[in-house]
């Protein structure tokens, strides 16, 4: 009795071509490598779809953290400065800072500096005796207004991330605006 593949739950066609020996026919192997052609070509699309989105949010995350930054820049000189001015379309910011002094220097008496925030290009810069520093980049739009009486900055900055906007807007109180 021949053994052959009969503990197999199915059965084997054995050809008579082949001398009774077990086998695929074409058909068998060309059906089997276009269901696995299919199913990895499934697969790569769906990781190179994974990929896609994992970048997409990896950049607006970093748009994000990166007006985050600036509005945190920002946010800290508006509430130590003295005094603030507004451009007319309020994409350019004026404010009076005291001067980061030494120790020893008596801060009863602060010496006070001018720093303007501008957006130039996609970069909000913030500029302190003629030095330009950017602050942020990848800016799409940043405007200030004033509210409440004079008394409170409305800062609203947004970042461009893979096509999407990211907006991140705040409120000021200015502390030491005289008046």
């Amino acid at each position: 009795m021949k053994k052959g593949l009969n503990w197999l739950p199915w059965r084997c066609r054995q050809s008579k071509a082949a001398g009774g020996r077990a086998g695929f026919t074409l058909v068998e192997v060309l059906v089997a490598v276009s269901l696995t052609a299919l199913l990895m070509t499934g697969l790569a699309s769906l990781f190179q779809a994974q990929l896609k989105a994992v970048r997409n949010e990896n950049l607006q995350s970093d748009a994000l953290q990166s007006a985050w930054v600036a509005l945190g820049w920002l946010e800290r000189d508006l509430k130590a400065a003295r005094a603030v001015t507004l451009a007319a379309d309020g994409t350019k910011v004026y404010l009076e800072v005291p001067r980061v002094q030494r120790p020893e220097e008596s801060y009863l008496r602060p010496h006070w500096e001018e720093v303007t925030y501008t957006l130039v290009g996609d970069q909000l810069q913030r500029s302190l005796h003629g030095s330009h520093n950017p602050v942020a980049e990848g800016i799409a739009a940043f405007t200030c207004s004033l509210a409440e009486n004079g008394r409170v900055v409305a800062v609203r900055l947004v970042a461009r991330a893979a096509g999407r906007p990211v907006e991140v807007a705040t409120k000021v109180w200015l502390r030491n605006k005289k008046g």
